[in-house]
């Protein structure tokens, strides 16, 4: 569930980057996208973690193990993707001090990181809610 929380919180902080920098507040936006890049890098171990401890509980050859490590597994190509982008356009946006032609490469590093977490709302109640 923690991971969950932390996914949520970096969408907000996603969300924050985008208004910042439509607003002008540039260094706000740098800043909320690094935080945002630095808690889905702290997902992605969180994951790595997970599957270490799922390995012991479930047998490899199991059907639900092949689920757990495939939907998980490219969720967190997506947010490896993700991260990408973010850092792309944070390098973009290092040196500017006006919006330009940058708005449409933060709104668009903000919406896939919204499918992200889009994606984790229906990930997570699939392997972990549901018996």
């Amino acid at each position: 569930m923690g991971l969950t929380i932390l996914l949520l919180l970096s969408s907000l902080s996603a969300y924050k980057a985008e208004a910042a920098f439509e607003h002008g507040d540039i260094p706000g936006a740098k800043k909320k996208l690094l935080a945002t890049m630095g808690m889905s890098i702290i997902f992605v171990f969180g994951v790595g973690y997970e599957w270490h401890e799922a390995f012991k509980h479930f047998p490899p050859s199991t059907g639900f193990d092949t689920v757990l490590f495939t939907l998980t597994g490219v969720h967190v190509t997506h947010v490896l993707t993700g991260v990408l982008t973010l850092g792309f356009v944070f390098f973009r946006i290092r040196n500017t001090t006006e919006i330009g032609d940058n708005q449409f490469a933060v709104e668009g590093a903000a919406k896939w990181w919204h499918f992200v977490d889009v994606a984790w709302v229906f990930i997570y109640p699939t392997l972990y809610l549901i018996k």
